[in-house]
């Protein structure tokens, strides 16, 4: 899967998730677009042929002109016009909402990263601290690269600092019990 660089997502103010979204959701509305222009072009061919055959039936062209300024007329157009309007409404309506609640997920988004990477960093401070708060960090990291929030990047993060402190803590063992070993004098 292809992954837009995170500065650019950034830059646009979006995670690279909804980078994702937005581009799937654009191809959406250019089909739609297209669906649109196809009824519209469908639309006026029928109503040609369908007006070429009531012809007869509505009568002379007098009879059409009268009729196309009547207010009988105007107020269907009025109603057509009303409904075009009211279509043009409730896209706008579903579009906003769309909108403001990809924005809220990215924002919740955002806000649980934000707390992940605050615990991460509190749990590399206690590895780094060495000791009992070692052992305390290190569960908190395996937790951490459990959670849902923890990418690959993270993942790379937790390893390095697990194998930082398993390294450190086997140097300090070895360290420890060469101590205890007897030195041979030469006395």
């Amino acid at each position: 899967m292809h992954r837009p660089a995170p500065g650019l997502a950034r830059v646009y103010g979006r995670t690279p998730s909804m980078c994702a979204v937005v581009a799937t959701r654009a191809k959406g509305n250019g089909r739609r677009w297209v669906a649109a222009v196809v009824a519209a072009t469908v639309a006026f061919v029928v109503g040609l042929s369908v007006g070429a055959l009531a012809s007869p039936f509505f009568g002379d062209e007098e009879f059409r002109r009268a009729f196309l300024t009547s207010a009988g007329f105007g107020g269907v157009a009025a109603v057509g016009a009303a409904l075009v309007a009211f279509a043009a409404a409730l896209y706008s309506v579903r579009s906003t909402r769309e909108q403001a609640e990809a924005d809220r997920e990215q924002s919740e988004r955002r806000e649980r990263k934000e707390q992940w990477w605050s615990r991460a960093e509190w749990a590399l401070t206690q590895v780094a601290h060495g000791g009992s708060a070692a052992v305390i960090g290190l569960g908190v990291l395996e937790a951490l690269g459990r959670s849902e929030w923890a990418d690959q990047h993270e993942g790379d993060i937790i390893a390095a600092a697990t194998d930082f402190a398993l390294v450190t803590e086997e140097l300090e063992t070895d360290a420890g019990s060469s101590d205890d070993l007897p030195h041979d004098s030469d006395d």
